[in-house]
């Protein structure tokens, strides 16, 4: 029903989107939305407000939650309310996951300086995953200098693991420091894939490993800068734009 009143009346069903997320759990963990970034809701903002509003407002967590929801699922709509999500970091773990997530969506380089703050040791590992996730998904360069320094290098491997996926999301501001990666064997997998999602631009900071010392390395990242080209350029084309790099 919301997807065909979107055809006729998109702010409306949007509205009513809106209010049935935050009003009941019906639509909780669904990705089917009539919400469209492309559209002009400034008529119905002042009713998206009121009720977002209304629900951070609330002492109900559940509450908060669904609002956190909204906010994710309705990022341009929800721009201005990222200083009210970040104040729910830290009431509880569940809520605080749910908020770092939420800022994640919104999509706000602003928000790295408090993600960050949820990435040193005495943190949580959850929350430290989910703020890395967060960096990843905003995508932008101030998230790389912070993974690196928190992250990486921990002992533990889900949270190597959200940091290598992190970097990758990113892109190419982080590709030289995942090319560095590629020698260690805790995280070459990771790596990989983390460099096929970046593509091409990863490839000029592929040469460096390209011409190490050390064989593996050097076989390694010929073998992934091959594989990154040749879906563009096929084999003849990725031959020349090797001997071009080297």
């Amino acid at each position: 029903a919301l997807l065909g009143e979107k055809i006729t009346n998109p702010s409306e069903a949007t509205l009513h989107e809106l209010l049935l997320r935050t009003q009941t759990s019906l639509l909780e963990n669904s990705k089917i939305s009539t919400y469209d970034p492309n559209i002009d809701y400034s008529a119905q903002l002042s009713d998206f407000k009121k009720l977002l509003g209304a629900l951070f407002s609330s002492k109900d967590n559940q509450d908060i939650l669904r609002a956190l929801d909204a906010c994710a699922h309705f990022p341009t709509i929800a721009t201005e309310f990222s200083g009210t999500v970040a104040s729910v970091i830290g009431r509880n773990q569940e809520l605080t996951i749910k908020a770092l997530e939420t800022l994640g969506e919104l999509k706000n380089p602003n928000s790295i300086g408090i993600l960050t703050k949820q990435l040193p040791e005495m943190v949580p590992n959850e929350i430290r995953i989910a703020a890395t996730n967060a960096m990843g998904t905003i995508g932008d360069e101030k998230g790389v200098e912070p993974i690196i320094k928190y992250v990486l290098n921990t002992q533990d491997e889900y949270l190597r693991q959200a940091a290598v996926n992190a970097l990758g999301k990113i892109g190419e501001p982080a590709a030289g420091e995942l090319v560095n990666l590629l020698s260690n064997e805790l995280f070459k997998d990771q790596v990989e894939i983390a460099l096929k999602r970046i593509g091409e631009p990863s490839v000029k900071y592929l040469r460096r490993a390209m011409a190490d010392n050390n064989k593996v390395i050097r076989k390694n990242a010929t073998d992934l800068a091959k594989m990154i080209l040749t879906t563009k350029y096929g084999v003849g084309g990725t031959v020349l734009k090797l001997i071009e790099l080297l």
